[in-house]
């Protein structure tokens, strides 16, 4: 009934990924029923230079190395298309193999010339340091910042001033590290300012927060904590549905009338817990309490 064709945008004879012309075409009423172009209007590099692929071999298992993983493997049987997406239904069990892969946790991008790991944004990677705080050892969070620490969640430096208000922008950038998907630089308040309206702007395209609430100087109250982290989990629309909610709180009343569900769901998953049954919704949100809440949300 219908046809797509894409066609890849090549220079120097390398893809040009991103680029290229998509045509849909009805072969029913035989006509052309879709067509996009994307052509980065750009100077590209020139090849001369390149280094060769078995260079670049040579980096990947030195800089990145192999390390082991269970995968699965169906029939060599099957067809191409069945062997990566087995159909849910046919009851068939792939055969677990035990085989070498590239070590997960660092980016598979290398530059052409130099043989240097790229982050996803284009600049190059940097090692994860070892994280040791000097004023956390009398902090009631301590094992969470710890934890969180060992994951590459962590804010710079060798103080984590775990009594300090947190702002807005390190609570983001804490909130942004654990969702996966972030591979942005670590953010400061002295980061350039590109870099930290990327960060906005991805939590913006997210749905996590809103284009007015971007204040990056600002302390965060305990319940906007709490909303942003619900909205980080993608339950924001449930927790706006109104009149079903039954806080437990001893202070509900003075969490803000459009939070009710965000404060109460967290309390479901146990992100939050309360201190002698009182959440204290408009209190500033320290940096301890900050780091709790966002170890709770990845341990629920």
């Amino acid at each position: 009934r219908e046809y797509s064709f894409y066609y890849a945008r090549k220079v120097n004879g390398i893809t040009c990924i991103g680029n290229g012309i998509s045509v849909g075409y009805d072969a029913v009423n035989q006509r052309i029923y879709s067509f996009n172009i994307e052509w980065y209007n750009k100077e590209f590099p020139s090849i001369e230079g390149v280094a060769q692929l078995e260079d670049m071999y040579k980096v990947a298992f030195e800089q990145v190395g192999l390390e082991l993983q269970y995968k699965p493997s169906y029939s060599e049987n099957r067809d191409t298309e069945s062997m990566i997406f087995p159909p849910v239904d046919t009851g068939i069990k792939p055969e677990i193999k035990l085989v070498y892969v590239l070590k997960s946790g660092k980016p598979l991008i290398f530059d052409a010339f130099t043989g240097t790991i790229l982050n996803y944004d284009g600049k190059p990677y940097k090692e994860a340091k070892q994280i040791e705080y000097t004023d956390i050892d009398d902090s009631f969070a301590k094992n969470q910042i710890m934890a969180l620490a060992e994951f590459g969640i962590y804010l710079e430096g060798t103080e984590f001033k775990p009594n300090e208000k947190i702002t807005q922008l390190d609570f983001f950038y804490l909130l942004s590290k654990t969702l996966g998907y972030y591979y942005g630089p670590v953010i400061t308040k002295d980061s350039p300012s590109s870099d930290i309206d990327n960060l906005y702007n991805y939590l913006i395209r997210e749905g996590i927060i809103a284009k007015d609430e971007k204040k990056p100087e600002s302390t965060v109250k305990r319940e906007d904590a709490v909303k942003y982290i619900i909205k980080a989990m993608k339950y924001g629309e449930v927790a706006e549905i109104k009149d079903i909610f039954n806080c437990k709180f001893v202070d509900k009343d003075e969490i803000s009338p459009g939070l009710i569900g965000y404060v109460t769901i967290a309390q479901g998953f146990k992100i939050v817990g309360g201190h002698n049954g009182y959440f204290y919704p408009q209190k500033e949100l320290t940096r301890a309490e900050a780091a709790v809440m966002i170890y709770n949300y990845l341990a629920r």
